[in-house]
């Protein structure tokens, strides 16, 4: 799904929550949420976690405003898009690792309130960075996310 939110550089809201994940090889991410956002269409809601100087990594989930509340299998048009992105520095700038959720390799539940503003997620599937390279397990969640901020598209 390829969609464009306008980010504002001042939040007017106070957006609150957690989302971790463990994924087969790579450093447990336990990042805060720092955006949670909808354009009156899309919902994004992205995390991110320093894990020294050199390395951090971000997690997002993106979801239609108006997704049910229940478990969603992760696929191609299901409107549901997981990445998480680990992100290395050097002397030359910054290198991004982008690990893609598979379609068709697991569930997502998702718990979202547009009028309270809240939001909770959990799921269990297979990320990738390059589709010659080996699927990794993913298991992860966005938990007691609020401060839902409404922006122009």
């Amino acid at each position: 799904m390829q969609s464009k939110i306008r980010l504002h550089s001042k939040s007017k809201k106070s957006v609150s929550g957690s989302a971790n994940v463990l994924i087969d090889s790579l450093p447990p991410f336990n990042g805060s949420v720092l955006k949670f956002l909808t354009d009156g269409k899309e919902v994004l809601v992205s995390a991110n976690q320093q894990f020294d100087e050199k390395r951090s990594a971000s997690l997002s989930i993106s979801f239609p405003e108006s997704i049910d509340n229940k478990e969603h299998d992760y696929v191609k048009d299901g409107g549901i898009d997981i990445i998480y992105v680990l992100i290395e520095k050097d002397d030359d700038g910054e290198t991004y690792t982008p690990y893609s959720a598979v379609y068709g390799s697991g569930k997502v539940t998702v718990a979202f309130d547009l009028e309270r503003g809240t939001f909770h997620a959990t799921f269990n599937l297979k990320v990738q960075n390059d589709p010659t390279e080996p699927q990794l397990g993913a298991n992860g969640a966005f938990r007691d996310v609020q401060g839902l901020e409404h922006v122009q598209k």
